[in-house]
């Protein structure tokens, strides 16, 4: 599958409607299919979301700690 045809597959709503399109563009595939895609086109986290939740911090150089160093 192209970009394209992802393009129009993430518009869909559910797996069912996600199967129409399927079936519209030439594409075979069957209900568990279509349902395996949806989850994972519905399902996807963006780079910047994943960045805010990943368990890390992005150090800017001018961050002041909550401690003191003792050392």
């Amino acid at each position: 599958m192209d970009e394209k045809m992802l393009a129009k597959f993430r518009t869909a709503k559910s797996a069912e409607e996600l199967a129409a399109l399927a079936r519209e563009n030439g594409v075979q595939m069957s209900a568990e299919e279509a349902g395996a895609l949806f989850t994972r086109l519905t399902s996807e986290i963006a780079d910047e979301d994943m960045d805010m939740v990943s368990g890390g911090i992005k150090y800017s150089g001018s961050m002041q700690l909550p401690f003191k160093k003792t050392f």
